[in-house]
C-alpha cells in the first residue's frame, strides 16, 4: 500500500498569499505546483463552505450532497494538473493513506478527505 502525501505551504508576500504545494508517492515528488491568487482564495472559501456546514452539525439539508463538490475541486485544484502523470503509480500500486501535511487552517485536512477519488483510502492529517 501506498501513501500519498500532499504538503502545502504558503508562498509569496503578504498581498499576494499563495498556496504551493508538492505531491509525494512514498516520498517520491510527482506534482509540484503554486496556485495562483485566484485559486488561492477559491481554496479558502471552500474551507469556510465546509466550516459552515460542520457549524450546522451535518443538519443544513443538502450538506452531505455538497461534500463530493467541495471535494472535486479540491481535486481539481491540488491533483488534476499532474495526475496523468502520476494516476497509473497510484492505481497500480493501492493507496494505503492520504496524508495533508499543512499548518495552514485554511488547508484542512478534513476537507480535503471529502476527495473520495480512491475509495479504498485511508486518510489522516498532520501539521508541520
Amino acid at each position: 500500500m501506498q501513501n500519498i502525501t500532499i504538503a502545502v505551504s504558503e508562498a509569496g508576500s503578504a498581498q499576494t498569499r499563495t498556496f504551493e504545494y508538492k505531491v509525494t508517492l512514498d516520498g517520491e515528488v510527482v506534482s509540484e505546483r503554486r496556485l495562483s491568487p485566484v485559486q488561492t482564495s477559491q481554496v479558502r472559501e471552500m474551507a469556510m463552505q465546509y466550516l459552515s456546514l460542520l457549524q450546522g452539525g451535518g443538519s443544513i439539508p443538502g450538506a452531505k450532497s455538497y461534500l463530493p463538490i467541495l471535494g472535486a475541486g479540491l481535486f481539481h485544484l491540488f491533483l488534476e494538473s499532474g495526475w496523468q502523470g502520476f494516476a497509473s503509480k497510484i492505481l497500480t500500486g493501492g493507496v494505503g493513506r492520504l496524508i495533508i501535511n499543512s499548518s495552514i487552517p485554511e488547508v484542512l485536512g478534513r476537507v480535503l478527505k471529502s476527495l473520495n477519488w480512491y475509495p479504498k483510502c485511508h486518510y489522516s492529517s498532520t501539521t508541520k
